[in-house]
C-alpha cells in the first residue's frame, strides 16, 4: 500500500438509493428475494418500467463491487487460500445463480410494450447492449465460466509464485526486471537467463492450464451457436463497430507501416549500444547505456510526484490520485506472491477505484501509475451515468483514457525531472516503446486468432505458431539459441488467460491517444476539456460517436496509422541522443 490508511468497506460506500441496507451480499438467500420481487413487480406504465431497471442496476452495482473486492484480495496475495476460497464461493454460489435472474429481468424489460415510451436518447444504446446479452446467454455456459475462473486463478498463482535466486537473494519477476536495465550487458544477460530458467520450470504446468482453457472456451462458443471462440468473444465484448476481419487488416497495416520503422529504430539502438546483434537482454536498457532513471525513493514520493504532474496537464487533475491515496486504495509496491499485473478496478458502490501495480523504483513505475490513474479518471467521469452498462465502457475507450494521459504526461516531465536531457531521454524511450508496441499488439492478437480458430492444436503447434509470429513482428530481435525461451514467452501474458482477445483494444486506443496528444499540443486546454467531457459519456453512445466527441477518428488501419507512426518516429529522432 502507499500508506497505512485502510478504511472499512461500509465506511466508504455511498448511501444505497434503492437497495435495502440489510441485504447480505455474500448470501444468496438474502439476495434472491430482491430478484424475485423484480420479476413479480407489476408494471403499469413506463415510469414503473424505468424503476424496475433502476433497482436492478442498483443491486448489480453492489454485487460488482463485492466481486471486485474479492478479486483484489486474490491478487494482493496469490498464496492466500482463504481469499481464493471466498472468491470461488462468490462465483459459484452467487454469480452462477444470478445469471438466470439477470437474463429473465432483462428479457422482461425488452418484451414490455412500455419500453417504447422511454426516452430513446437515454435507453436506446442500453437496449442494444441488453439484446446482445440475451442473444449470448446459454445456461450450459455458466458452469464452464466458473471452471475457467478457477483455471485463471491457478495461472495467476503459478506466475505470481515464481522466484529467482540471483546474487544470493530471492526475487520475484518484477524485481528481477530491474537488472534488465543495467548498463552492464553481462549483468543483463545473467538476469534474463535466470528468469528464463524459472519460467521454463513452470511451462508444462502453464500449458496444462491453457489446454483446459482452450477446451472450455471452444465449448462455450459452440454452445452459443458460434463456429469458434474468436467470433463469440468478439460479440461478448460488444464490438459492434468492427469485425475480426478488420483486426486482420490491422495486422497487415502494422506489417506494412510499423515493422519497417521498428527495424530502423532497432538498428539505431544497436548503433547506440555499440553491438552487432540485438539480444533479448538488450531491449530494456537505455540505448545510451545510462543507468535507469529513479525519480522517487519512496512510494509516497511516486504518488505525490504523479499527482503534481497530472495537475500540470490540466488543473486539479491530480486530485483523483490524491483521493485514492487518502482512501487507502493504492497497492503499488512489488513483493513475493503478489500478482504480476497492473490494473485499476472501479468500486461502483463506493464511487471510487483501486489501483494495483508492482513498482520497483524506476521511471517505468511513473508511467504505469499515470496509465492506471487515467483509468480512474475515466471511471470517475462516468460514474453518475444511470446504468451499469454505461459506466463500463469497452476497452477501446477505457484504454484511450489511460494511454492519452501517458502521452500527455510527456510534455510535463519538468515537474519530475529538472534536467532537459533526462526529459528528452524519457520521451525518446517512450517513442521507441510505442514503435515496438504496435507490432507486439498485432503479434498477440494474431496469436489469439490462430489459437481459437484452431482449438484442437497441439502444444508444439502452439509454440511453433508463436515462434513464427515473433519472427514476423520482431524486427531485428535475435533469439538464436534461445528458441526454448521464446516459444513459451506468451505464457506470462496475463491477458491471454484472464481476458482473452483483450489486446487489440490497446492498439486501437493508442492510435486515438496519439490523436488526443496531437490535438492538445495544437489547441491546449480547449482540446483537453473536450476530451475530458467526452469521458463523461461512458458507453452511452457507440464507439465512433465517442471518439468523435473527443475530437478524434475511430480508425485503426490504413492511412491514419501511417500518419501517426510517422509522428512517433519524428518525435523519437527529435529527442534521441543519436539524432
Amino acid at each position: 500500500m502507499s500508506n497505512n490508511k485502510q478504511h472499512p468497506e461500509d465506511k466508504l460506500w455511498r448511501k444505497r438509493l434503492f437497495l435495502p441496507a440489510e441485504v447480505d451480499l455474500t448470501s444468496w438467500k438474502s439476495i434472491e428475494p430482491f430478484y424475485k420481487d423484480l420479476l413479480q413487480r407489476p408494471i403499469g406504465n413506463s415510469q414503473e418500467l424505468a424503476h424496475l431497471i433502476r433497482d436492478f442496476d442498483e443491486m448489480g452495482r453492489a454485487l460488482i463491487e463485492k466481486n471486485v473486492r474479492l478479486h483484489i484480495a486474490t491478487t494482493v496475495d496469490t498464496s492466500d487460500q482463504e481469499a481464493a476460497r471466498k472468491l470461488q464461493y462468490f462465483n459459484e454460489e452467487i454469480l452462477s445463480k444470478l445469471n438466470d435472474y439477470t437474463t429473465r429481468i432483462i428479457a422482461r424489460f425488452m418484451e414490455n410494450p412500455y419500453r417504447y415510451q422511454l426516452d430513446p436518447d437515454l435507453y436506446g444504446h442500453l437496449e442494444k447492449l441488453y439484446q446482445n446479452e440475451l442473444d449470448l446467454y446459454v445456461e450450459e455456459n455458466v458452469p464452464l465460466f466458473l471452471k475457467a475462473q478457477n483455471l485463471i486463478q491457478r495461472h495467476s498463482a503459478i506466475i505470481g509464485g515464481i522466484t529467482v535466486e540471483h546474487d544470493d537473494q530471492s526475487y520475484n519477476l518484477a524485481k528481477m526486471s530491474v537488472y534488465l536495465q543495467d548498463p552492464d550487458r553481462s549483468v543483463r544477460e545473467a538476469a534474463w537467463r535466470a528468469m528464463g530458467e524459472e519460467k521454463i520450470k513452470v511451462s508444462e504446468e502453464v500449458d496444462e492450464v491453457f489446454d483446459e482453457l482452450i477446451k472450455l472456451r471452444d465449448k462455450q462458443a459452440r454452445n452459443a451457436g458460434f463456429e469458434n471462440f474468436r467470433d463469440y468473444r468478439h460479440q461478448v465484448y460488444n464490438r459492434f463497430d468492427y469485425t475480426p476481419v478488420d483486426c486482420t487488416r490491422f495486422h497487415k497495416t502494422v506489417l506494412k507501416h510499423g515493422v519497417p520503422v521498428l527495424k530502423k529504430i532497432q538498428q539505431n539502438r544497436m548503433k547506440q549500444l555499440g553491438i552487432t546483434d540485438l539480444r533479448p537482454w538488450d531491449h530494456d536498457v537505455d540505448p545510451g547505456n545510462l543507468a535507469p532513471l529513479k525519480p522517487f525513493r519512496t512510494v509516497q514520493e511516486l504518488v505525490n510526484g504523479a499527482a503534481t504532474l497530472l495537475d500540470s496537464i490540466y488543473p486539479q487533475l491530480g486530485n483523483r490520485l490524491r483521493e485514492l491515496d487518502g482512501q487507502g486504495n493504492l497497492d503499488l509496491v512489488t513483493r513475493p506472491n503478489k500478482a504480476m499485473v497492473g490494473y485499476n478496478s472501479v468500486l461502483e458502490e463506493t464511487g471510487s477505484s483501486f489501483i494495483f501495480m508492482n513498482s520497483v523504483g524506476l521511471h517505468s513505475d511513473l508511467k504505469v501509475l499515470i496509465h492506471e490513474v487515467g483509468h480512474a479518471i475515466e471511471k470517475s467521469a462516468c460514474l453518475d451515468r444511470p446504468f451499469s452498462e454505461y459506466r463500463h465502457a469497452p476497452m477501446e475507450w477505457c484504454e484511450l483514457a489511460s494511454q492519452s494521459h501517458e502521452l500527455l504526461a510527456l510534455d510535463h516531465l519538468d515537474t519530475i525531472y529538472p534536467s532537459e536531457a533526462d526529459r528528452k531521454r524519457c520521451i525518446a524511450n517512450a517513442m521507441e516503446d510505442l514503435i515496438e508496441f504496435f507490432p507486439r499488439i498485432a503479434k498477440i492478437d494474431a496469436f489469439q486468432h490462430w489459437l481459437y480458430t484452431h482449438p484442437n492444436h497441439s502444444r508444439q503447434e502452439r509454440r511453433q505458431t508463436w515462434l513464427t509470429l515473433c519472427q514476423k513482428y520482431g524486427g531485428l530481435a535475435d533469439y538464436s539459441g534461445l528458441e526454448q525461451h521464446l516459444e513459451i514467452s506468451w505464457q506470462i501474458i496475463a491477458h491471454l488467460f484472464l481476458v482473452p482477445f483483450y489486446y487489440i483494444e490497446y492498439g486501437i486506443a493508442q492510435l486515438g491517444a496519439l490523436q488526443i496528444w496531437r490535438n492538445v499540443r495544437e489547441n491546449g486546454n480547449r482540446a483537453m476539456k473536450r476530451f475530458l467531457g467526452a469521458l463523461e459519456l461512458g458507453f452511452s453512445k457507440p464507439l465512433p460517436d465517442l471518439y468523435h466527441q473527443a475530437g478524434i477518428r475511430f480508425e485503426f488501419y490504413g492511412p491514419l496509422f501511417a500518419e501517426l507512426i510517422k509522428l512517433v518516429e519524428d518525435e523519437y529522432y527529435k529527442n534521441s541522443a543519436d539524432d
